[in-house]
């Protein structure tokens, strides 16, 4: 096992505040960025280390495998040459899980969840906001300019424009 990149830490330890590779145990973001409230992730026991970047396991536990070609990054075979752990599909097909801690594939109860949140967001007064579609990511900008993705896993990109 690796110590943590970010602070150092052993697996198994807590990372230390401010640390770039520590999971929001409420929303499974990156906590620098998350957006969740002191009181959220109290709700929630604090992730430790494990010694590999958050995502690896589960890309491995659902086969989520890419390489780079000529065409740019594609989905592969874990045996292809190249091969190597495909966060982005992670973050596109699945959902965090709080309780258990990790993200799980998307049910297509979630899905069709995730469907009614954008009818509803489209046909209301918050549509004068951005939207973005990209692929199964659905992304809209907040008052403040900055991009909320409105599926069941929130992930904030700070930005000013697309």
């Amino acid at each position: 096992m690796k110590k943590c990149s970010g602070c150092g830490v052993e697996a198994g330890q807590s990372h230390e505040e401010g640390c770039y590779a520590e999971r929001c145990p409420a929303c499974g973001c990156q906590m620098l960025s998350c957006d969740c409230s002191v009181e959220e992730i109290k709700k929630y026991k604090r992730i430790p280390w494990t010694g590999e970047l958050p995502g690896i396991k589960e890309c491995r536990r659902y086969n989520l495998w890419s390489k780079l070609t000529n065409e740019g990054w594609v989905p592969c075979d874990k045996y292809d040459s190249g091969a190597r752990e495909n966060l982005n599909r992670l973050y596109t097909e699945c959902d965090w899980n709080p309780k258990t801690q990790r993200m799980e594939l998307r049910t297509l109860l979630a899905r069709k969840k995730l469907e009614k949140e954008v009818t509803e967001f489209v046909n209301s007064d918050e549509a004068k906001l951005d939207l973005l579609i990209y692929g199964t990511v659905i992304i809209r900008t907040d008052t403040k300019g900055h991009f909320k993705r409105i599926s069941p896993v929130d992930v904030f990109v700070k930005t000013a424009s697309i």
